[in-house]
């Protein structure tokens, strides 16, 4: 899957520009130097290799955790919230933000609820019991049956 922005991917042992500048043990480096990542980092980063000539035997490879923001920006077109969101978090290496890990989780519960990998989902009582109460007849023989009838009148009690 390509991204929007700049039509690439962050891989693996390919190499990046920072978008702006970050300090480090071994000097500040501006944007436009470019960096090859290594691998992804807990807390949202990146681990990059810095001052290399190529990754020959000779090489120097200072290795340097930076955060997302410092090898792309997020285009203004791709909304939080959304799979394609979703989607441009994880290809670039760092966690969802709490609205695109929302709805993620929220399409995934569906879609394993539709295909029956998932049986069912924790409803709060009162919720059930309002459900219970605009319930048709038919509803309320099959809650008896699943449940029993203490339970249905306890759950009519919460609502």
């Amino acid at each position: 899957m390509e991204s929007e922005a700049g039509g690439r991917m962050i891989i693996r042992n390919q190499r990046w520009p920072l978008v702006r500048s970050i300090d480090t043990p071994w000097g500040t480096y501006t944007p436009g130097y470019e960096v090859i990542v290594l691998r992804g980092a807990p807390r949202s980063g990146i681990e990059v290799c810095l001052d290399t000539d190529g990754h020959s035997p000779s090489a120097i490879c200072h290795e340097f955790t930076v955060q997302a923001a410092d090898l792309f920006e997020w285009p203004a077109d791709i909304a939080h919230g959304t799979p394609v969101g979703y989607a441009r978090h994880r290809t670039y290496m760092e966690p969802p933000c709490e609205q695109c890990r929302t709805h993620h989780s929220l399409t995934k519960r569906a879609q394993r609820i539709r295909t029956g990998a998932q049986a069912g989902i924790k409803v709060p009582r009162e919720f059930l019991g309002e459900l219970l109460q605009n319930a048709t007849l038919e509803a309320w023989a099959e809650a008896e049956r699943l449940w029993g009838r203490a339970t249905v009148d306890a759950l009519l009690d919460a609502a």
